[in-house]
């Protein structure tokens, strides 16, 4: 079996693009059991505002990717052709838990070090753990992907203030407006994107705050919790003619802001940080109105990186700890196996020739019998402690699965997986 992760994030295709490529909640369990099948034994669905990822083991990993960008096609209505240029592929063990490692950790996102995303990891991997397409190796892959997020939070200072989108957008809007003390901002959504601005929002000091969703009690919740008042939905065209700015964040397939929700000449700040975008793109192009989208938080962005490059380089030594705890694991897979059906193996004919001595001599005293056994199994043990030492180097190689399958040829050992595992070793080869 063969690692591998198909992705689609923010530095390879545009927002307009990745939100046809957002599936909700609801919608991955489907997604998933679509795609583990035949030669894909396990796979998870990671969806964020920025990447939609998939992780799989499978036997092809042509037959998988293939798999996926045909799957990619038909729920978003772009070709095939051109999918193939909007994706990043990852084949092998190592190169798919360090690029794992490192989107938990928010070292792959457009906030540098934003730590909302480690959340959505854990999420995504609950996820498809019930809908029961998980198996050992995505099990070992987010176990390790965890701890090493984890770890990057607590060692190292990336997760440094901006650490979400949200909290970037709310920085957007100072730079844009300057001091928010005597600004007025409308909050659309409640949700944990939501949270993060409102918070933010109120430790800026803006004048007053508005919170809308169509949940009317979350709306309620959030709002008291930051000093915001709510209103209805319906009220959002009264909300828009008091405010400065607007901030849409909300789980919504279709525009909740549209041109005929603008008062005409009002001036305001639209900043729609939802995917898919909650706001018509026409929006921008009414006199006095400033629309910013996910994607126009990079200037952000790339000032949190400059600050957080030696934090980063930490981060990168934590991940490479990780990769290679990852990868020795993943190894074992094969070797341990072969390993202790060896033992098994040379014990069992040691133990058959002991017991044919034995019979020969007859009535043997008890303490000789137990002196020849333990001689018999020291012998086994001294033999073959230098092979399976040398093994267990060779399995950490390139082509280390070549030494256990001769192994396993040249004393014909057979346990439960063997040949399974034979062709997960091939897959480390590829990495």
């Amino acid at each position: 079996m063969h690692l591998l992760a198909v992705s689609c994030d923010q530095r390879s295709a545009s927002v307009a693009v990745r939100e046809r490529l957002h599936w909700s909640a609801g919608e991955i369990p489907a997604a998933l059991g679509a795609l583990c099948r035949d030669s894909i034994q396990e796979v998870a669905m990671l969806c964020t505002c920025n990447r939609t990822d998939v992780y799989l083991s499978a036997a092809d990993p042509a037959v998988a990717v293939n798999r996926v960008l045909q799957q990619f096609s038909e729920y978003s209505g772009l070709a095939y052709d051109e999918l193939e240029g909007l994706v990043r592929v990852t084949i092998g063990a190592e190169e798919s838990c360090r690029h794992l490692c490192r989107v938990a950790a928010g070292m792959e996102s457009e906030v540098l070090g934003e730590t909302q995303v480690l959340n959505q990891v854990k999420e995504a991997y609950l996820l498809a753990t019930r809908v029961g397409t998980v198996g050992k190796l995505l099990h070992g892959l987010f176990h390790q992907t965890l701890r090493c997020a984890r770890r990057v939070h607590a060692e190292t200072g990336l997760a440094a203030a901006p650490v979400s989108v949200g909290s970037a957008a709310v920085d957007t809007a100072k730079a844009v407006l300057g001091p928010l003390d005597g600004v007025t901002v409308a909050v659309l959504g409640a949700g944990e994107m939501a949270e993060t601005v409102v918070r933010r929002l109120h430790e800026s000091g803006c004048a007053r705050l508005f919170v809308i969703n169509r949940s009317p009690e979350r709306a309620a919740e959030l709002a008291a919790r930051h000093g915001g008042e709510t209103r209805p939905p319906q009220e959002l065209g009264t909300v828009l003619g008091q405010v400065d700015v607007v901030i849409t964040s909300t789980a919504a397939r279709q525009p909740v802001l549209r041109p005929s929700d603008i008062p005409v000449g009002r001036r305001l700040l639209v900043m729609d940080i939802a995917v898919p975008r909650n706001v018509d793109p026409a929006v921008g192009d009414l006199p006095g109105v400033s629309l910013r989208n996910i994607d126009d938080l990079e200037e952000v962005a790339l000032h949190g990186r400059s600050q957080r490059l030696e934090a980063l380089r930490a981060a990168e030594v934590i991940v490479a700890e990780a990769v290679a705890d990852f990868h020795a694991w993943w190894i074992a897979l094969g070797v341990t196996p072969a390993i202790r059906t060896l033992r098994e193996h040379f014990n069992a004919v040691a133990e058959a020739e002991l017991e044919r001595s034995l019979q020969s001599m007859g009535d043997a005293d008890p303490r000789q019998r137990r002196a020849m056994r333990r001689l018999a199994h020291a012998m086994v043990h001294q033999l073959l402690n230098e092979p399976l030492a040398r093994l267990r180097e060779l399995a950490e190689t390139p082509h280390g699965h070549d030494a256990v399958r001769a192994l396993v040829e040249v004393f014909g050992l057979h346990w439960e997986g063997a040949t399974e595992s034979s062709e997960a070793r091939e897959g480390t080869a590829h990495s």
